[in-house]
């Protein structure tokens, strides 16, 4: 009898089921996990003053630096002169993880910076735990979920070989982890008709990482199109009415800090990761092609929203916020390498298994070269340096590009009465 999280990765005859994936694939995400955490451990600062250079070990980490800025000090994240750039679940987490290291480490006004320090490097290591957790929940959810749609299909090595990459080489950058865990939970709540969770599941994730947000109406026109009015109300009410909960406090409470966040994801500068920098001179021009790229943006998860609605796409729920971060990112005027975290899960589901594997591999190989060229090590080729950087951001780029064209391709249909493309 096959158990209740599918059959991924079984194999066997007459219906014996000899071998189960989830273990093995549990107990290489602890040791990648773990590996991780040693790579980080590396980058660690211990005295004041003497900083170690975090980019050129390819262990950097927003997590130190927020604590010692923003946190030490015991005020709310989105008080004080420079409130932290996250979303609110991000900063009750934040919150809470402080209160752990109050424990050992002094915490509020009048800490000294050697006194910082040592509670942000304790403050890191006990977020990672937290996102090695969060990691096992995203390696478990694609057995589970892949088990469902694929019956009988052996996981594949290469997605785990994917997972595993993109988790070591950015899992701790910053909370994206926390956002994939609930992200992958709320698909998996999806796929096995548990809408209430689905939809909490999908209000706390878009709470937790704004470039998530359009899971919410994701999930509303996948109802709409099944004229599924019950299942609609459990999961895109049930999220959006999640998200107005946890926003609210902030709303109310510390407005500025709020906005601060709210503006950097609606309207985000011109930066690294995106051709618009190579390609655009500095100054208003930049200011205005990044509005245009948003609305642009805006403009085409509308289409493909339509799209389905009106059946001319069939796509799964996780294929179609594929495709929305697939436009996001690919028009976006930046790009951070941990963005992958959202993007290799839901390739592992959407797409094959090799297809995976070569996103994954795009993405390391951005994450190399963005380190690089900050920490000025790219100096061969013309611009100082910038022509390697530069082409590891069309490669990143291409991938994803077809990745995202190779869905639609998959999921269209001429006429609404067709099925699924094949």
């Amino acid at each position: 009898m096959a158990d209740r999280w599918g059959d991924a990765g079984r194999h066997g005859t007459g219906g014996q089921h000899l071998f189960s994936p989830t273990p093995g694939w549990l107990v290489t995400g602890v040791v990648v996990w773990l590996a991780a955490m040693a790579h980080q451990r590396t980058c660690e600062t211990r005295v004041a003053g003497q900083n170690v250079n975090a980019l050129l070990r390819l262990c950097y980490s927003d997590l130190p630096i927020t604590f010692q800025n923003q946190l030490a000090a015991g005020h709310s994240p989105y008080a004080g002169t420079s409130p932290v750039d996250q979303p609110p679940l991000v900063a009750l987490v934040m919150v809470v993880l402080r209160a752990v290291v109050g424990l050992v480490h002094p915490v509020g006004a009048g800490v000294t910076g050697q006194q910082a320090l040592d509670g942000a490097n304790l403050f890191t290591m006990v977020a990672a735990v937290l996102f090695g957790a969060c990691f096992l929940v995203v390696l478990f959810a694609q057995l589970a979920i892949r088990g469902r749609l694929a019956p009988g299909r052996r996981a594949s090595g290469w997605v785990l070989a994917a997972l595993c990459l993109t988790a070591f080489t950015v899992g701790i950058v910053n909370w994206q982890l926390l956002a994939a865990a609930l992200l992958m939970g709320s698909l998996w709540s999806w796929h096995t008709r548990r809408w209430i969770s689905s939809g909490l599941l999908a209000g706390l994730a878009v709470s937790a990482s704004g470039h998530l947000l359009a899971l919410i109406p994701v999930l509303a026109v996948l109802c709409l199109r099944d004229l599924d009015w019950s299942r609609l109300l459990r999961t895109a009410g049930v999220a959006s009415l999640v998200t107005v909960v946890v926003n609210l406090p902030a709303v109310l409470l510390w407005p500025s800090g709020w906005t601060t966040w709210v503006t950097s994801q609606l309207l985000p500068p011109v930066g690294l990761g995106g051709l618009w920098q190579e390609l655009l001179p500095d100054g208003p021009v930049q200011v205005v092609v990044a509005r245009v790229l948003v609305a642009l943006t805006v403009l085409g998860i509308v289409a493909v929203l339509l799209l389905t609605l009106l059946g001319h796409l069939t796509p799964r729920p996780e294929q179609l916020l594929l495709v929305t971060l697939g436009l996001t990112f690919t028009l976006a005027p930046g790009y951070s390498p941990q963005l992958a975290l959202l993007l290799v899960p839901l390739v592992a589901l959407g797409r094959p298994a090799g297809w995976t594997a070569v996103l994954a591999a795009s993405e390391a190989l951005y994450w190399a070269a963005v380190f690089a060229f900050l920490n000025g090590s790219l100096r061969f080729g013309e611009r100082g340096g910038e022509t390697p950087y530069a082409l590891a951001v069309v490669v990143r780029l291409t991938v994803l590009l077809v990745v995202t064209l190779s869905v639609l391709a998959e999921t269209w249909t001429a006429r609404p009465e067709r099925g699924p493309a094949p």
